[in-house]
């Protein structure tokens, strides 16, 4: 993965895609940043975060909240999906969007703006135990993927594989790992490791075992089950660090974010 490259395509995008142009920040998404990537596809996830016009945010006009574009390049393709910096507090602030928590605090960064140090601590401010409702449901939708594809794909059992790995250890130590290769180290799992190795390498895997993998992730449930049983992690976000949020919300759309 050559991230200069992509810090790029990124630059191109920005000046050629309408909107993009106010893009602050950006960060790998996807299983490239998961650490396993196929190495016969070229596509490339992004999430980002926009800053619209302070005149946008006042006037009549719905805001901009989220923005996408897919743009194909000699060597690639990007995908990027960019939240308004109003809409990404809100949905940060809730306190279980998991996605969006883990993007800001424990992404590989491929755009900066000076906010980001801000961004990343009243975000760390919002980790809450309701996080362990966005790691198991999207758990659940990812094995109902792989269950559906034909022929078997590893790619959605990983990801499940991560996401369950990801949050026991959020919710047992408050730490952001997305590296399923790391994670699997961190949880002795050599089984899930040699998938890992297999699908970066190109060989092709096996035919898996559907009942052996189910019960595996319904282990993985009920310790994620144990770990939000028994976390320290408050319930709910402070309205002080709300009010935190909005402060910077405000300074950064009056300052004009970028």
């Amino acid at each position: 993965m050559d991230i200069l490259q992509l810090q790029h395509d990124l630059t191109a995008i920005t000046t050629q895609v309408a909107g993009f142009e106010r893009l602050g920040m950006a960060y790998l998404a996807g299983s490239h940043l998961y650490g396993f990537a196929s190495p016969y596809f070229s596509d490339y996830d992004v999430r980002g975060i926009h800053v619209e016009p302070l005149a946008s945010a006042l006037g009549l006009d719905p805001l901009r909240e989220t923005l996408s574009v897919t743009h194909s390049f000699p060597e690639s393709r990007v995908e990027l999906k960019s939240y308004d910096i109003r809409h990404l507090a809100r949905l940060i602030c809730q306190g279980h969007n998991a996605n969006l928590y883990e993007m800001v605090v424990g992404g590989i960064v491929l755009r900066t703006a000076p906010w980001e140090d801000e961004l990343v601590e009243l975000t760390k401010q919002t980790l809450t135990s309701k996080m362990v409702l966005s790691h198991e449901g999207h758990a659940n939708k990812l094995w109902r993927r792989f269950l559906e594809e034909v022929p078997q794909n590893v790619k959605p059992l990983l990801h499940a594989y991560r996401l369950l790995y990801s949050g026991i250890l959020l919710l047992s130590t408050g730490a952001v790992e997305l590296s399923l290769p790391t994670l699997c180290q961190l949880f002795k799992d050599g089984e899930v490791a040699d998938l890992v190795t297999q699908r970066v390498s190109g060989d092709p895997v096996a035919p898996l075992d559907v009942l052996y993998h189910r019960m595996r992730l319904d282990q993985l449930q009920l310790r994620l089950a144990q770990a939000y049983a028994a976390t320290t992690l408050p319930s709910e976000v402070t309205p002080e660090v709300g009010a935190a949020w909005q402060a910077l919300v405000a300074r950064i759309r009056l300052e004009g974010g970028l």
